[in-house]
């Protein structure tokens, strides 16, 4: 069984491409309708980084502690122009929080034991195994990269990183999570 860097999920689409700018300014002036559809707008890509570090039936716990965050510390954020690098790193600090707090556990649906299902499966515990494995800077930067489909510029920003130093660690990445998926 092979897998690849790719077969981790489909990217999701780029909320840069919707600027958010001028939503995060109104939320900051007390819009509910603008922190609304903030909410609305940026689920998806929350989901996306949530799932990616904790179990299923954690996501939902890590979208509530990260909107409640961002609802409460929207206001201190100084360039609303960086809203979604701030955001992602908010929800991976919350996700990593959350695994901190639990013990994780896989339950096997019984309904879902079809070969072709199971494969999947197979490959998708594969490659999260080799994923734990790895250091952490390079684990995240993969997710926010190949996962989250976030620009370098984006995951720069998300990181606290130059872009240069962006692109390294992700080649270093990759080759690290290709060596895991070999041993495997």
């Amino acid at each position: 069984m092979k897998a690849s860097v790719a077969q981790i999920e489909p990217k999701a689409p780029n909320p840069k491409d919707r600027d958010l700018t001028p939503l995060v300014r109104q939320a900051q002036q007390g819009d509910q309708g603008a922190f609304e559809q903030i909410v609305r707008q940026t689920e998806r890509l929350a989901r996306r980084i949530a799932i990616s570090v904790v179990s299923q039936d954690q996501v939902e716990d890590v979208l509530q502690e990260s909107y409640l965050l961002v609802y409460r510390k929207l206001v201190l954020l100084k360039k609303p122009e960086s809203f979604i690098s701030w955001f992602a790193r908010l929800v991976l600090h919350a996700a990593y929080n959350q695994v901190r707090g639990e013990k994780p556990t896989t339950a096997l649906d019984p309904d879902e034991s079809a070969p072709d299902q199971t494969e999947a499966l197979v490959e998708q515990m594969t490659m999260r195994n080799a994923l734990a494995q790895l250091e952490k800077k390079d684990r995240n930067i993969l997710i926010l990269r190949e996962m989250m489909g976030l620009s370098y510029d984006d995951i720069a920003g998300t990181l606290r990183l130059k872009v240069g130093t962006v692109r390294s660690r992700l080649h270093s990445a990759r080759k690290h999570l290709e060596n895991r998926l070999r041993s495997k």
